[in-house]
């Protein structure tokens, strides 16, 4: 009969593992792997029987006796009584080795034996807590975490491109997604219920009429008028959608390369970060917020201080809160490598000037955003840093053959929504891409 009470048993400092109970002794060092253990079994039991061995190391260590192999092991000839209180013990049956409820006083013989942890085999105190972790993990995943108070979602109209025909498509096609994908937004905003919402635009609402492609006057189907009119009414459409699921309201817009005013030459005729298309539709959207939408904010770059192709905002009024940054990125140069790369070098050298600006209330430069968006590049990019992530939206148009030839790259349009907690170590918690 062999004891099968289980022995808790914990390293101490040192990794060598000491333990004491009654008749049962075990040392384990867990740096060579290597220990011994002593047991006090009733005279009966045959040593040569291999299962005797594997009881033992079942009482010691539990469930992961597999883990453990006997090396050497030896059969004291001495005797002595031994005393049982009522306990679970093995007995050796016709069927085998099978648990059972005993009590009495039997003669007893010591067992002793070298272990080692078989190779390949993790520690049991290792096992255990991995164990633990699992289990605990698991738990944790039932109950859906919410950030009600901290939590900002984030929706990407990038690259609209109104007016824009592309591959026998037009205008019309281009609407059926815009607006199926904004219903899909409102349906995630409906179910996270974010205390604020950032509706990013980072430029290119408009495709324009002329100064970008040899042909390009042929290739739009809206004029200026009807492409501008059209932009402030998917802008306030969204934000009706969006105004219902939140306590305040974000509209955030970049001037860009689509909405710079430019001669067939493809100069530009007035300021291209200052007067722009994107900047315009953000002027009519803050004509129409007192009426419509009073907890709205509007985000466009300073008039006269800071970087004027940036727009920003913050994910909140508290004390923890950051600052996000809204970009075209047509403004930026930089050698060869990704678009998020160039996107990447061009951010820390704003760092790298950091020192040389003035700060103050009026205007905001690049290194002072925590989370950096960009458009332009019609496709999916994620790069992060320490404590700074940088973002490419995918196109919301219908797609790009511009993108696609110079870059090989063929990436599917869509909306990118995004929510950004101040608790989350990476600030981004959740992603998503409105595709169809």
């Amino acid at each position: 009969m062999i004891s099968l009470e289980p022995d808790d048993l914990n390293p101490d400092e040192s990794g060598e593992l000491d333990r004491k109970a009654g008749a049962k002794e075990v040392t384990f060092n867990h740096e060579t792997n290597t220990g011994k253990v002593s047991f006090d079994a009733p005279t009966h039991i045959d040593p040569d029987d291999d299962d005797v061995w594997m009881w033992i190391l079942r009482d010691f260590f539990g469930e992961y006796a597999d883990s453990y192999e006997v090396v050497e092991g030896t059969v004291g000839i001495g005797m002595h009584e031994g005393y049982f209180v009522e306990h679970d013990v093995a007995v050796k049956t016709e069927k085998g080795w099978e648990k059972q409820r005993m009590s009495g006083i039997a003669q007893m013989r010591r067992y002793s034996a070298k272990i080692r942890r078989r190779a390949g085999s993790l520690p049991r105190l290792v096992r255990k807590d991995l164990d633990e972790a699992i289990a605990s993990a698991k738990k944790a995943a039932t109950t859906r975490r919410k950030y009600h108070e901290t939590n900002l979602l984030v929706v990407n109209i990038a690259d609209l491109q109104l007016g824009k025909t592309q591959k026998g498509m037009g205008t019309k096609e281009n609407l059926e997604r815009i607006y199926s994908r904004m219903e899909q937004a409102a349906e995630w905003a409906a179910e996270l219920k974010p205390r604020r919402i950032a509706l990013v635009n980072p430029g290119d609402l408009v495709e324009a009429c002329d100064g970008f492609y040899p042909t390009q006057t042929y290739e739009v189907d809206l004029n200026n008028r009807e492409q501008m009119r059209l932009a402030v009414q998917i802008v306030a459409d969204h934000l009706a959608a969006l105004s219902p699921h939140c306590e305040e309201l974000v509209f955030a817009t970049a001037p860009s390369n689509h909405g710079e005013y430019r001669t067939g030459t493809a100069k530009t005729v007035t300021d291209p970060a200052r007067d722009n298309r994107d900047l315009l539709v953000g002027d009519m959207i803050a004509e129409l917020a007192p009426h419509r939408w009073p907890h709205l904010e509007i985000a466009l770059p300073h008039e006269t201080g800071g970087d004027p192709y940036l727009a920003s905002f913050q994910t909140s009024d508290g004390p923890d809160a950051r600052r996000i940054g809204v970009i075209h990125g047509h403004q930026v140069r930089g050698s060869g490598g990704a678009p998020i790369i160039k996107l990447a070098q061009w951010w820390a050298q704003n760092f790298m000037s950091d020192f040389n600006r003035p700060r103050g209330a009026e205007g905001v430069y690049p290194e002072e955003c925590h989370v950096m968006i960009a458009g332009h590049f019609h496709h999916m990019g994620y790069h992060c840093g320490k404590s700074r992530i940088l973002i490419t939206a995918p196109a919301s148009d219908l797609g790009s053959e511009w993108f696609e030839t110079s870059t090989g790259i063929a990436n599917p349009a869509g909306l990118l929504c995004f929510t950004v907690d101040e608790q989350h170590p990476n600030l981004v918690d959740q992603m998503r891409v409105f595709a169809s």
